[in-house]
C-alpha cells in the first residue's frame, strides 16, 4: 500500500471514528457494554442475504459509527480496495 493510500486511510478512518463516536453520544445515554454490542450476538451480516436491516455496506454514512464500527473495522478489506504484499521468501533482517 502506498503512503498516500496509507494516510487515506488514516484520515479515513479518523473522521469516521470521530463522527460514530460523537453521533453515537447523542443518540444513546446509555452505551451498550462490550458483551451487548458484539458483532456476532448484534447479527451483523449474519445469513445470506444477510437481513436488511442487519446489512452493512459502504458509502452508507453509518458504517462506521458505534456499534457498527467494530464489525467494519475487522473487515475494513471488504470496504476499501487493499492489496496482500510478501515480505519475500528470504529470512527476515534486522534493519541498520
Amino acid at each position: 500500500m502506498s503512503s498516500s493510500t496509507s494516510n487515506l486511510v488514516a484520515l479515513i478512518t479518523g473522521a469516521a471514528i470521530a463522527i460514530g463516536l460523537s453521533a453515537s453520544a447523542n443518540a444513546q445515554s446509555a452505551p451498550l457494554s462490550a458483551q451487548e454490542s458484539d458483532p456476532g450476538v448484534m447479527g451483523w451480516m449474519q445469513g445470506f442475504p444477510p437481513p436488511e436491516d442487519k446489512l452493512i455496506t459502504q458509502p452508507d454514512s453509518n458504517y462506521f459509527s458505534f456499534p457498527k464500527l467494530r464489525w467494519s473495522v475487522c473487515h475494513l478489506r471488504e470496504f476499501l480496495p487493499t492489496e496482500e504484499i510478501s515480505r519475500g521468501l528470504g529470512a527476515p533482517v534486522p534493519l541498520a
